[in-house]
């Protein structure tokens, strides 16, 4: 199984603030799994240079017929730049693909792909199996890697301009405070052990 970061321009998700991604498909149960980070692979390139990274990727899961899960929008407001995912959907023909996030779930009526398959909510999101991420990969953010924690999903409040309630279904929950804490300091002391791994390499 594939799992696909594509990219985007949301300020909820810019690279390299919040690296490393993504959270969705930390979720995504699965025994052997790997993880294509177009987002990442694409930092600081052109956009056509983008467009022809989903051309390769869509050329080689039309001939391997592996599974495709590719993850449209960590986070409710990724949902309004949509270029990529657009261009994604426009461009998949016979490759086996199913597709997350909040695109997928605000624009349902939109999506005229037959595979597609909207799994918000029905992953439990705080299970994040941190151990697919390769943090050498991923850029420093003032000389440490950057990890992103789920401490809730959802909102208590039901603004009209958010999508966060179409997402969610005008549902909210938070996390154990104890387990999210202990995931914080997991997340600390490998990023830490990871750079010094790095410079004295």
């Amino acid at each position: 199984m594939k799992l696909v970061q594509l990219p985007n321009d949301a300020s909820t998700s810019k690279y390299p603030k919040t690296f490393p991604q993504p959270l969705n498909l930390l979720s995504v149960p699965a025994k052997r799994k790997t993880i294509i980070d177009i987002a990442l692979k694409g930092f600081h390139k052109k956009q056509k240079i983008i467009y022809k990274y989903i051309d390769d990727l869509l050329l080689e899961v039309d001939k391997s017929k592996n599974l495709l899960i590719v993850n449209m929008g960590d986070y409710p407001p990724d949902a309004y730049y949509s270029k990529y995912y657009d261009y994604f959907l426009n461009k998949v023909k016979n490759a086996k693909v199913k597709i997350i996030g909040s695109y997928a779930k605000i624009y349902t009526n939109k999506l005229n792909v037959s595979s597609k398959i909207d799994v918000l909510g029905k992953f439990e999101y705080k299970n994040i199996d941190y151990r697919y991420l390769k943090f050498r990969k991923y850029p420093q953010v003032n000389k440490k890697y950057k990890a992103n924690v789920r401490a809730s999903i959802g909102c208590p409040r039901k603004c009209l301009m958010c999508p966060v309630p179409i997402c969610f279904k005008n549902k909210y929950k938070y996390f154990d405070p104890a387990e999210t804490a202990y995931t914080i300091e997991h997340l600390y002391k490998s990023s830490f052990y990871v750079s010094r791994i790095i410079k004295i390499s």
